[in-house]
């Protein structure tokens, strides 16, 4: 390789380092204009329609996913009112039933109290227990206990 040049110049007025091949240079060389043939500018023209036809497609195709994006924008969104909706139906039911669960524990808890336990043991003919009313019984065997009919258990 020459090296000399980049010695006494600039590197950046050297362009023989982007020229072709030197079978392309001689082609080339002198002063012969070539025309593109007819097949040639039928292909070019091919090629730009391609590309219009192509572009046109692009176009047509983006429009397009950009519609259904939005139609499945739409539809989501109208899908979670709907879901949003029952929550809040549900939400409410729940409401209602810890309100009635709330008030049958407050009239259970009246009903057990025992001022009305009393009340309806007196209705039904009961009395507190008197002294004269107790009776202790002593039995001489501590295990063993006998039914009416005579029958002995033992522990």
């Amino acid at each position: 390789m020459n090296n000399y040049k980049y010695y006494g110049g600039s590197l950046a007025y050297d362009f023989d380092m982007f020229e072709t091949s030197p079978a392309k240079k001689q082609n080339k060389s002198g002063n012969i204009i070539q025309h593109p043939s007819v097949a040639k500018q039928a292909k070019k023209k091919a090629r730009q329609n391609v590309g219009v036809l192509s572009g046109k497609l692009s176009a047509v195709v983006m429009s397009t996913f950009i519609i259904l994006m939005l139609f499945a924008n739409i539809y989501s969104r109208a899908e979670v009112s709907a879901t949003r909706s029952q929550i809040n139906d549900v939400n409410q039911q729940i409401e209602e039933l810890y309100s009635e669960h709330v008030s049958l524990s407050c009239s259970l808890e009246n009903k057990m109290s025992y001022k009305n336990l009393e009340a309806v043991a007196v209705d039904l003919g009961m009395q507190k227990v008197r002294n004269d009313q107790i009776v202790y019984v002593k039995t001489n065997n501590e295990d063993q206990v006998v039914c009416d009919k005579g029958l002995v258990l033992d522990s």
